[in-house]
């Protein structure tokens, strides 16, 4: 072509003059992205798919119209819409070209979310914005309830720990601030309540105290659900312990009157660990720490009451350095034993693999699950020692389940986040290859997504070496940590583990469908495969088979048991 777009449009302050060229004016018109022309800040014209997306009958009903008809009074950021759009469209201007995100509404009053990509012409003597709009409301929703979930716990709907932490720590980096107080709120005996009654008696429990506990909030505070039958309330402004004492009290005078849920009648006991910054510097880790120490003094000097950090407590650590040395022992000694779990394929209804779990033989208290010791391993530094042991121990039954004529299968090892921090994950995964001689593709390694951020530098490279070698990676718990779609798409993972906490009350509960049902959407489009852990339930089962899930984990198939008992699942796979 000899004619240029710019040299076929005239400006004579007519709209139809700025698409006098007939094939550029069908070109606009016929596109199938929504597509708009401003002058002065003014819409002059639009396409149809442009006018569809904003609810509009006709692309002429845009003509006119600016922006700000089509957006709230203020962005997600606090920003007014008119400030921002004068600073996108002079953006545009300076650099040529803007693209960012915009919060619009339709014409029937929904929100919408669009990513716009601004051009700027300059046509004879007048200044042309081009702008290509991307419907992004679904995406953005995604991300949102996935954003919500990592920042919230899924029973309560309170902010959980990662958020508490988040706080907390702009906080106490304020010079000077020293009146930044953590009460840790625990519910006495919530595993026995749980065992007992069952989860959804222990779910109805923790909402019953998050109500009491929201009542006894001041202007400011803020309560957490940390973790079990634990919560945190932050409060600003107390420079004493005078202070802390007082609110304390008021505390556990909610909780001097009879609970009632479902049949049950009688007092929660409530005990309270209080930390205060008291005069010097602290982290947010350090501070929600102390305020769990305490709260351990409470519950053991006497359940329902209060305790306050003391600097003596410290001597707890104690039996940190005492379980150190019975573990270093234990790996002498050939104390741990690993137990496997099954995970079973919906569609084929076939063993497809196992998830690898210590155990520890201890000689005194017997066999110990790995939330007894693993977090003093980790802070030790034991697990590197351990974690290598784990994975020759997998890698050789692999080998030997291969030769005997299991074929398609994975076994999982979960890999601690401390682990990254000594440098010697490759080498010891591929030694434990190497020296077993089982191949790559049957090996899966699983890590926590905060595990995954904590090291993002060191594993990029490394995700990439073993993806190329054929070993799998898996999120494991995936929804309760980030949950960033951008990693997602940008690592090499095969699996997510969607947390047994959506899983549990999966056929009653509205609220996880919809979040297990996001999350295995968004993995078949990635085309990673998902996997349900905790199901306990045929119901559960039946309903992620229909929604897509691809394979489920969970005391349903089998709880986790040792070597000789795993075999007798997969006795009909062996030859």
């Amino acid at each position: 072509m000899t004619r240029t777009p710019s040299s076929t449009l005239q400006h004579d302050k007519q709209t139809q003059d700025l698409l006098s060229a007939h094939t550029l004016s069908e070109l606009f018109h016929a596109t199938a992205l929504p597509t708009v022309l401003l002058k002065d800040g003014k819409f002059v014209a639009a396409n149809t798919a442009c006018a569809s997306l904003l609810g509009l009958s006709s692309a002429e009903a845009l003509v006119g119209l600016t922006p700000l008809d089509f957006s709230p009074a203020l962005q997600p950021g606090g920003e007014h819409t008119q400030q921002r759009i004068n600073e996108t469209l002079g953006a545009a201007v300076a650099r040529g070209a803007n693209e960012f995100d915009w919060e619009a509404m339709h014409r029937d009053g929904t929100k919408l979310y669009i990513r716009i990509n601004l051009t700027a012409l300059h046509i004879e003597d007048d200044l042309i914005i081009h702008a290509v709009l991307q419907d992004v409301t679904r995406e953005r929703a995604q991300r949102d309830q996935l954003s919500y979930i990592a920042y919230h716990d899924s029973v309560t709907e309170l902010p959980n720990r990662h958020q508490c932490l988040t706080d907390l720590g702009p906080l106490l980096r304020q010079e000077g601030r020293k009146d930044v107080c953590i009460i840790k709120v625990g519910i006495d005996q919530f595993s026995y309540f749980n065992n007992v009654f069952g989860t959804a008696f222990g779910d109805e429990l923790l909402c019953k105290v998050r109500d009491a506990l929201l009542k006894v909030l001041r202007d400011g505070d803020r309560l957490y659900r940390i973790s079990g039958g634990r919560f945190a309330i932050l409060l600003e402004g107390i420079t004493n312990r005078n202070q802390a004492i007082y609110n304390c009290e008021r505390v556990l005078q909610l909780f001097e009157s009879p609970v009632g849920i479902d049949g049950f009648k009688g007092r929660i006991l409530i005990s309270l660990g209080c930390s205060l910054v008291d005069g010097y510097d602290i982290d947010a880790e350090t501070l929600l720490q102390e305020s769990q120490i305490a709260l351990s003094e409470a519950k053991s000097t006497r359940q329902g009451s209060y305790m306050l950090f003391e600097a003596e407590m410290r001597q707890k650590r104690d039996r940190f350095l005492t379980i150190r040395e019975e573990l270093r022992r234990a790996l002498r000694n050939n104390e741990l034993e690993l137990y496997y779990q099954p995970q079973v394929d919906l569609r084929s209804k076939r063993i497809v693999g196992a998830e690898s779990l210590i155990r520890w033989n201890h000689p005194i208290r017997g066999v110990l699950p790995p939330a007894e010791f693993i977090t003093i391993a980790e802070d030790s530094g034991l697990i590197v020692e351990m974690t290598r042991w784990i994975l020759q121990q997998v890698c050789h039954q692999g080998a030997l389940w291969k030769a005997a004529g299991w074929n398609d299968f994975t076994l999982a090892v979960n890999l601690a986040a401390k682990h990254f921090e000594y440098g010697l994950v490759q080498q010891d995964v591929q030694l434990a290859l190497e020296s077993t001689g089982l191949a790559a593709e049957h090996l899966e390694l699983e890590m926590t997504e905060s595990a995954l951020f904590e090291h993002t530098d060191v594993l990029v490279s490394l995700l990439d070496k073993w993806r190329t070698q054929g070993i799998k990676l898996a999120i494991d718990d995936f929804g309760t940590g980030y949950s960033n779609l951008a990693y997602l798409s940008q690592l090499p993972i095969s699996k997510l583990k969607i947390d047994q906490s959506f899983i549990r009350d999966y056929v009653r509960n509205k609220n996880h469908r919809i979040i297990v049902q996001t999350i295995t959407l968004m993995a078949k489009s990635l085309k990673i495969t998902t996997l349900a852990e905790g199901v306990e339930e045929e119901s559960t089962r039946t309903l992620l088979y229909a929604m897509g899930c691809d394979a489920i984990q969970g005391y349903l198939i089998s709880r986790p048991v040792p070597v000789k008992e795993f075999e007798t699942l997969i006795a009909d796979q062996l030859v």
